[in-house]
């Protein structure tokens, strides 16, 4: 099930990518995270990111001076992000990988993690497998800036959706909310606490919107810092 759900993503976000347009601009929740826990951290040297994207919230870390290392599933995403650093001269690099296999990376060679709209794309299984690497490779005293989908999201409720596993859900081809065709996990605010209870700091926040022109439909995430 962990393969088949990885491997499904990454064919859905290569074609997503591809008729994306590109995300200048970081989070605004991302970003008060950062500024108010994590740029005046002086011993915060490098970042990691798990499921770049268009690279953003990366973009604007390195715009502080911290090396951003960054993974992502969809090799167009990784070229993209290579590109965009290349011409603003950022210390970002990107190469594939996915949020449940970092051993590429030592045991505590990050100062700060970034999984921002990525750990909900999978199993409950393969969340939980993400959490657990993460916290692997954070130095002690580092920070994790992340998000989960919340079961306040009407996204798991959409025509078509199927039930795969606990938490865990398929989407289909045509969707409201969220990327068509992935495998997506949502969870409720006990299920954030159980699955982050290795860290020793949580800063947990909920943030519910309803999309233009979707007002029947709910956005929910679970935005939270954690510090090892």
């Amino acid at each position: 099930m962990e393969l088949k759900s990885t491997l499904e993503n990454k064919a859905a976000f290569d074609n997503f990518y591809e008729v994306k347009s590109r995300l200048k601009y970081p989070n605004l929740i991302f970003i008060h995270y950062f500024m108010r826990y994590i740029k005046h951290e002086k011993s915060i040297k490098n970042a990691l990111s798990i499921g770049c994207g268009d690279g953003a919230n990366e973009f604007a870390v390195a715009r502080e001076g911290i090396r951003v290392k960054c993974i992502d599933i969809s090799e167009l995403a990784v070229k993209r992000v290579n590109n965009w650093a290349r011409e603003e001269a950022l210390d970002v690099t990107a190469e594939l990988g996915n949020q449940a296999d970092l051993s590429s990376f030592k045991d505590q060679s990050f100062d700060f993690v970034i999984c921002w709209q990525v750990l909900s794309y999978g199993t409950s299984e393969v969340c939980q497998k993400a959490l657990d690497e993460i916290y692997r490779v954070l130095r002690k005293g580092g920070y994790l800036i992340a998000t989960l989908e919340s079961k306040f999201h009407t996204g798991y409720t959409q025509n078509g959706v199927t039930k795969i596993g606990e938490n865990t859900y398929r989407l289909p081809n045509e969707v409201k909310v969220l990327v068509p065709n992935v495998v997506a996990s949502f969870y409720s605010e006990d299920d954030v606490r159980n699955m982050t209870k290795k860290f020793s700091e949580l800063y947990l926040a909920l943030e519910i919107l309803h999309p233009p022109n979707n007002l029947d439909q709910k956005v929910g995430q679970w935005m939270f810092l954690c510090r090892k």
